[in-house]
């Protein structure tokens, strides 16, 4: 059973190498954080063995190999997951190797925004939940990937993904949950989300011997604390960068780490598309209801069938409907399912809500008149999570 532990205190531990640095932590705390901070350039095992309290901040040197291996002694002795360090050098490189002594989170100077009270947040209430909730192995806690794929560009696929996480993410008692923007040449998933893009999936399909679920996991951002985020690449790259090793290795990992994986996919199909299709427990495909957009959305279907993937349940979502008959261009949905072969599972009106949650990066909750069409994104993304399951355990067709 998932658990949501919630705080009125939670004691942070500093060791930081400046003072200039201890103020600009006390500045991001939280108010419901109290600190308790030390100034040093350096520390041996036996300091850091000694220090308690809900979560260990250090500041590290990254170009101090001594340092490095002090923690790394220290994490693998360590009874906790609520080490969160941050650094003035970092790149991919030392992340990654920070990341694989299982943190739970690293942090980049000067600190940005409200990221150093969400991570400290989360730090928390993961080490509070491993104390409490049993682990077990059984492959059928594993969780489903739920893959989204659109008509066309500009059908509102990666705003239904992310909102709808966010939406869940806000329930009590929400499930481990996260995102994967594998959209490599144009992914919006963090911009719509106002996240930072730390580590891509380019990144860990670049060193994946290494990875594991602490890296993953170390690799997402949590917008707005709703779910974890692995976001596109900031820069573009070639098709070619990915391959289906790749993207079943990572999908394979999220799966152990997390009971439900979203994943927002691109427009064009190659063989590490098909290879996620391949492992989703359910298929969403995003359409209008203009003739463009079903056309496309037809050739889609015939893909799926020609590629012998037409097992997996699809589920069809017509985006941004119009609210009433009168003047409408939208096709008729009896109409709009007749062209597609496939009935339409779900419809999302058109509103101003979702274009202004998606300009200010929040979540719809939190802009002027969004709470209505989060509602309705919530139980369609919890219907679609209910079908995964259920596809889940069942035995799959060779």
């Amino acid at each position: 059973m998932d658990m949501k532990v919630h705080y009125t205190s939670i004691t942070i531990v500093a060791l930081l190498r400046s003072a200039t640095t201890q103020a600009a932590l006390e500045l991001a705390l939280a108010p419901t954080m109290s600190l308790r901070a030390q100034v040093a350039s350096d520390f041996d095992l036996t300091t850091l063995k000694s220090l308690r309290g809900d979560v260990i901040f250090l500041d590290i040197d990254t170009t101090n190999p001594k340092q490095m291996r002090t923690l790394s002694l220290f994490m693998s002795e360590a009874e906790t997951g609520s080490v969160v360090v941050t650094s003035a050098n970092l790149d991919i490189a030392s992340m990654r190797e920070l990341m694989r002594n299982g943190l739970a989170d690293v942090l980049p100077q000067p600190f940005v925004g409200e990221d150093v009270a969400n991570a400290l947040q989360a730090a928390a209430g993961r080490r509070h939940v491993a104390a409490i909730t049993p682990v077990s192995d059984d492959d059928q806690h594993r969780g489903s990937v739920v893959s989204f794929i659109k008509s066309g560009g500009g059908v509102g696929a990666t705003s239904l993904a992310v909102q709808g996480a966010a939406a869940i993410g806000r329930e009590r008692n929400a499930p481990p949950l996260c995102v994967l923007d594998f959209d490599i040449q144009f992914g919006a998933a963090a911009l719509q989300m106002d996240a930072e893009q730390r580590v891509s999936v380019i990144d860990l399909a670049r060193d994946l011997k290494r990875l594991d679920g602490a890296l993953l996991r170390g690799a997402m951002v949590r917008p707005h604390q709703r779910f974890d985020l692995l976001a596109a690449p900031s820069s573009i790259f070639p098709v070619g960068d990915l391959d289906v090793d790749a993207v079943a290795t990572i999908l394979e990992v999220a799966r152990r780490e997390y009971s439900q994986v979203m994943v927002d996919l691109p427009t064009l199909w190659s063989d590490w598309v098909l290879a996620t299709l391949a492992n989703s427990d359910v298929i969403v495909l995003v359409v209008q209801l203009t003739v463009p957009s079903l056309r496309q959305a037809k050739h889609q279907i015939e893909m799926l069938q020609s590629e012998h993937l037409d097992h997996i349940p699809l589920v069809v979502v017509a985006n941004r409907t119009a609210k009433g008959l009168f003047g409408s261009k939208d096709i008729p949905l009896k109409n709009a399912a007749k062209a597609l072969g496939h009935e339409i599972n779900h419809t999302i009106p058109d509103d101003p809500a979702m274009r202004l949650a998606a300009d200010t990066g929040r979540p719809l909750n939190e802009v002027r008149a969004g709470s209505s069409l989060e509602k309705k994104l919530r139980l369609m993304a919890q219907a679609i999570a209910g079908r995964a399951n259920v596809s889940h355990v069942e035995p799959r067709r060779a």
